[in-house]
């Protein structure tokens, strides 16, 4: 198993720029819980090396919701949930990322939206500081 870093990436600010603190975790295969640690996103970086890396964002930058849609397998679903969810979303399903979640009772299906400028500003941060993500 190798070793993984979870890194939080916290609130944005309002410029957009990455938020001056952030927080990670190393995960050292085969041992227990380690400490949190916390600092500017070059040191977590550093810590990185060599490892698979997750990364999350504040829950303020995605709109968590459900959707009703007859049952269909995950391929249709994923087709499918951008559009019945259209009318609710301020900006053209184009500019969103969907994350289709589990289904619910009544053929609900959990789904997190999150803009693709988003996604996008915080993978060109993760590259500034390490081309390794």
């Amino acid at each position: 198993m190798k070793r993984q870093i979870y890194i939080h990436l916290g609130d944005p600010t309002l410029s957009g720029k990455m938020p001056e603190e952030v927080h990670w975790y190393v995960q050292e295969p085969g041992q227990a819980a380690g400490p949190v640690y916390h600092g500017d996103l070059k040191t977590a970086a550093n810590h990185a090396l060599g490892c698979r890396v997750e990364v999350f964002v504040s829950g303020v930058e995605v709109v968590l919701t459900d959707v009703a849609l007859p049952g269909m397998n995950k391929q249709k679903l994923l087709k499918a949930v951008p559009f019945a969810l259209e009318e609710q979303l301020a900006s053209d399903v184009e500019d969103n990322h969907f994350a289709i979640g589990e289904r619910q009772l009544a053929d609900k299906v959990n789904v997190a939206i999150v803009e693709r400028d988003i996604i996008e500003s915080k993978v060109s941060m993760m590259w500034e500081f390490n081309p390794i993500y």
